[in-house]
């Protein structure tokens, strides 16, 4: 988790703003603890009282922590949120993820994770303009392994193809974005 550490904290140190936008309105309400939120989710406010949580020290607002190490008590959300954050995440970790989401929400989660779904590669990283970023590949079926109980909805392709490159070779795709609900 320190390389990805490391690539937010350059990418934030360069000026890169990243605010969250949804495609869609969760059915979240109440106390709301939100996972990844690099500069924060101004929408999702509307939701409720949110605790922004991120791994950078460029985080502005809110908790900087490791999202499989939650330094949360027990049952203190009513929801979690996550978006665009999972694919960050190792395979190895996502059971130790799913526990900490499950032992700190009361009701539930919205989370979203990237795919690409004609990769094989397990590990990549999509070439960006200040820095590269490493995503790890996960499948649906590796989320639903983990995350137990929970249904994944239908996800929109980005309208643009991204490169990425899997060891020296450079690629191109369609990168897919995936809700997994459990509630």
């Amino acid at each position: 988790m320190k390389s990805i550490k490391k690539q937010w904290d350059k990418l934030f140190s360069k000026g890169f703003s990243y605010r969250r936008k949804f495609r869609y309105t969760p059915n979240v309400s109440g106390n709301i603890l939100d996972l990844g939120s690099g500069q924060g989710n101004s929408d999702l406010k509307k939701c409720g009282n949110v605790i922004y949580t991120d791994i950078s020290d460029e985080l502005k607002e809110g908790v900087q922590c490791d999202a499989v190490y939650l330094p949360f008590k027990d049952n203190s959300f009513d929801y979690v949120t996550s978006f665009a954050m999972i694919h960050h995440i190792p395979k190895y970790k996502l059971k130790k993820l799913y526990r900490e989401i499950n032992r700190v929400s009361r009701k539930g989660w919205y989370l979203t994770y990237a795919e690409l779904s004609n990769e094989k590669s397990k590990k990549y990283k999509i070439i960006g303009n200040i820095i590269n970023r490493t995503y790890y590949n996960h499948s649906e079926k590796d989320i639903l392994n983990e995350f137990k109980n929970s249904k994944i909805e239908k996800g929109h392709k980005s309208k643009n193809k991204i490169k990425y490159l899997v060891g020296n070779k450079v690629k191109q795709d369609y990168i897919t974005n995936k809700i997994i609900v459990n509630d």
